[in-house]
């Protein structure tokens, strides 16, 4: 690029892009709330039975504890996390939500990163969707990184790699 504003359009271009495609991709792919899907007001269980029949889970103390239910000291053996099985549903679909929305990210990003190198020749627009091209795989690996298993991460990235490498080789090779 040839002068300082060149290069400030392709890094605003590069930043915009990113900001684009996460905010289209959050338009799109809404997460889930937790509220639609959890109570939010809290009740306190003291028994395994009561707890259970609610959705929620027992989890047994070491010792009993006292608390005071009705005005009255009582001892309970364990607690109850009453939205247990509401989370791991929520969880589920934010899982599922954040993938897809990762692997469009990823696509979109190596797309822009393609047409950048290879269709756009202007230089300060073509350093800006191959910048945001980058910016945007790594907004979709991020996204998604925690819940990936270890193949996931390495095929996703190997992937990513090679077609940039090649994408190298054939558009960069004099």
């Amino acid at each position: 690029m040839k002068s300082f504003r060149e290069k400030i359009l392709g890094i605003a271009i590069a930043l915009v892009f990113v900001f684009f495609v996460a905010y289209g991709l959050h338009t799109f792919f809404k997460d889930p709330k937790w509220e639609n899907y959890c109570n939010t007001s809290y009740k306190e269980y003291f028994d395994k039975d009561q707890c259970e029949a609610t959705g929620g889970r027992w989890t047994e103390d070491a010792m009993p504890r006292p608390v005071m239910k009705e005005s009255l000291p009582v001892n309970i053996t364990g607690w109850c996390d009453p939205n247990y099985v509401c989370q791991q549903e929520f969880d589920r679909l934010r899982n599922n939500n954040n993938f897809i929305a990762s692997m469009v990210a990823i696509a979109i990003g190596t797309a822009a990163i393609v047409v950048g190198a290879i269709a756009i020749s202007l230089e300060p627009v073509a350093f800006g969707m191959m910048a945001g091209g980058v910016l945007t795989i790594g907004y979709g690996v991020l996204r998604y990184w925690s819940e990936m298993k270890d193949l996931q991460k390495f095929l996703t990235m190997g992937f990513v790699l090679a077609l940039l490498i090649w994408l190298a080789y054939k558009k960069m090779k004099k």
